[in-house]
């Protein structure tokens, strides 16, 4: 079957800048040319930024990894809102951290490109508490009020990284749609950063959207395959997500990856397993990426 694909999170900048190589060519897991198979393509860059940053420290790394997309990926993979382009981009924040000024940053980072925000990283900061807090306090004040910035600037709000009473928090604040961009099902694999079943039924209840992240560590405590990416896809279509689902593989920022994916040239894998375990195409075709277009244009 054809296959075309959204994908809500890699760390593929960080890696171009990392390793000095170009977009077009590279051993990284997403290249221009491995994606090559896709009819259409969509991919969520991220922004990543260490939590151990102050914040001016942050906001100069957040602008170093934006320069790497504008000057290796833009021309090849132009920001595209409407999801016309054959090829496209959006940009996304991974840790508000960056934002020195708060919402006036998040007015200069919007300008760029950006749409898709997450409070933290795994760590703590000034609005909210990461997944690996050693102390849950949850939504701080000024984190509340950077919910309601988010929203008021029609960008996707990214609960994948935060704590569970950070989530809470943001569940009780938020108005409209948020998206764990790369995040699994708790249940399957107990780990801090997957969504507990009540985590994915309060996301369901905001029109929320989550992308399965291919990194084994949030699949398995075990080995895994391409089928304990479906156990995680089944999960959640059994608890009603089905037309809520994508993909937030998390390349380029993952040691650990399922026998038979190594990279994104391997998804036609999961698709194909997906027909032999009684998915449809239509099913599938929603899963890879008109679920997740569907969600960001409504929120954009």
């Amino acid at each position: 079957m054809k296959l075309s694909l959204i994908d809500m999170h890699c760390d593929t900048l960080t890696e171009l800048d990392a390793q000095n190589c170009a977009f077009e060519e590279n051993n990284l897991h997403i290249s221009y040319e491995k994606a090559d198979f896709l009819d259409k393509y969509t991919q969520v860059f991220a922004l990543y930024i260490p939590s151990e940053l102050d914040k001016d420290e942050a906001y100069l790394y957040a602008k170093k990894v934006y320069n790497v997309y504008r000057e290796k990926v833009s021309k090849l993979m132009p920001l595209d809102f409407s999801f016309n382009e054959k090829r496209g981009a959006i940009l996304s924040i991974e840790n508000a951290c960056c934002l020195k000024d708060d919402e006036a940053s998040l007015d200069e980072f919007y300008e760029l490109g950006v749409r898709i925000t997450s409070l933290t990283h795994c760590g703590d900061n000034r609005y909210a508490c990461g997944n690996q807090t050693e102390n849950d306090t949850g939504l701080t004040k000024l984190g509340s009020r950077m919910v309601k910035a988010i929203e008021q600037h029609r960008m996707a709000l990214d609960v994948s990284h935060l704590s569970f009473k950070s989530f809470d928090g943001v569940m009780d604040v938020c108005e409209g749609p948020v998206m764990a961009t790369h995040s699994n099902s708790y249940k399957l694999c107990r780990h801090p950063r997957n969504l507990t079943d009540e985590m994915f039924k309060k996301l369901l209840a905001h029109n929320g959207f989550i992308g399965i992240n291919l990194y084994s560590t949030f699949l398995s405590d075990k080995s895994c395959n391409i089928d304990t990416i479906i156990d995680h896809i089944v999960h959640f279509c059994d608890m009603g997500g089905e037309n809520n689902l994508g993909f937030g593989c998390d390349f380029d920022g993952m040691s650990i990856m399922p026998e038979g994916i190594m990279g994104i040239h391997d998804l036609h894998k999961i698709a194909d397993r997906m027909l032999s375990r009684g998915f449809n195409e239509n099913q599938i075709n929603n899963i890879f990426r008109d679920n997740g277009v569907e969600f960001l244009k409504k929120l954009l």
